[in-house]
């Protein structure tokens, strides 16, 4: 069997004024949980990228090679434009109430060259104040190695303090656990940042830092308007123990871990259509007797002699 070695040409991410595509994506009807997304995109397009962020470090600057190759990894959702272009609308559904969500997307031409990445954000619904201010914390790394809590507003909240900081007071061993609790309520309170919305926070010294504490203090209200402060949620990361949501891991006198607290997050990643990008075509040994174009749910398989030469091919 003769065989031949070619070679296509690789992606080009440094030069997005030379992309031949476009795409726009804007944001609609706006639910408790969940966003329509409208899709805008010429022929020229190929592969199109977007993923919401959840770690706002990333959006930085000075991390946008960190971005793209994020938008390009398994973690985002890369999806086959259609030949001719078009408009194509997706329902985003599972999200957070009162949340901002920030998507980030960039799109490549068939010569292989990416748009420059672009930025859109909307806010879910949020939910009405009542009496019984119930929060959500997921905690985990962020792609930069970086401390993330998402704190995710579950019913009754009008407003929540939050903050992340240092603690020095749990591996000291001088305090009981309520004692900490009352202070730690009292910091977030006083000296956290408040909003209106879920949010996501990250803490950009995380490698500096040998036990941090995730703070949150919802506020909520009775049926006359007043303020009614509720618990104070914690989570927290050990640089040895990593995160840790049980907070008798570190107090013996703790009780066991509430309901509202979790150590693992990850972004949606949805597949469309079954179809491969060529990038992502793995490459696996092939019988003489397989037909010229055969295709699995994941693998495409080509057999070069019977496809001539690749336009690209040097």
């Amino acid at each position: 069997m003769k065989t031949e070695t070619f070679s296509t040409k690789a992606q080009v991410t440094d030069n997005p004024g030379a992309s031949k595509a476009t795409i726009d994506i804007t944001i609609s009807d706006p639910g408790r949980t969940s966003l329509k997304l409208t899709y805008t995109y010429n022929q020229e397009t190929a592969v199109y990228y977007h993923q919401y962020i959840m770690t706002p470090d990333l959006l930085e600057e000075a991390n946008k090679a960190e971005l793209i190759k994020y938008l390009m990894s398994e973690n985002s959702n890369i999806w086959a434009a259609n030949a001719n272009g078009g408009v194509e609308n997706f329902k985003w559904t599972g999200l957070n109430p009162g949340t901002e969500y920030t998507f980030a997307y960039m799109a490549e031409d068939w010569d292989g060259v990416l748009t420059d990445v672009k930025i859109v954000k909307a806010t879910t619904e949020a939910i009405i104040a009542g009496p019984n201010p119930t929060m959500q914390l997921n905690a985990y790394m962020s792609d930069l190695g970086n401390f993330t809590v998402q704190y995710s507003i579950v019913k009754d909240v009008a407003k929540l303090y939050y903050s992340i900081t240092e603690d020095n007071y749990s591996a000291s061993g001088d305090y009981t656990y309520q004692e900490c609790m009352d202070v730690w309520k009292e910091h977030c309170l006083d000296y956290g940042l408040s909003g209106v919305n879920s949010t996501t926070q990250s803490y950009d010294k995380t490698s500096e830092a040998k036990r941090l504490v995730a703070l949150c203090v919802p506020i909520g209200a009775d049926a006359d308007g007043n303020e009614v402060i509720g618990d104070l949620y914690t989570v927290f990361y050990d640089k040895e123990k990593g995160i840790i949501t049980d907070p008798s891991v570190l107090f013996p006198d703790a009780p066991k871990l509430k309901k509202g607290i979790k150590g693992i997050a990850k972004p949606q990643v949805v597949k469309k259509d079954n179809r491969v990008p060529a990038k992502l075509i793995v490459n696996e040994q092939v019988k003489v007797n397989t037909p010229g174009v055969m295709r699995s749910e994941s693998v495409i398989y080509l057999d070069l002699k019977k496809l001539g030469k690749h336009p690209h091919s040097k």
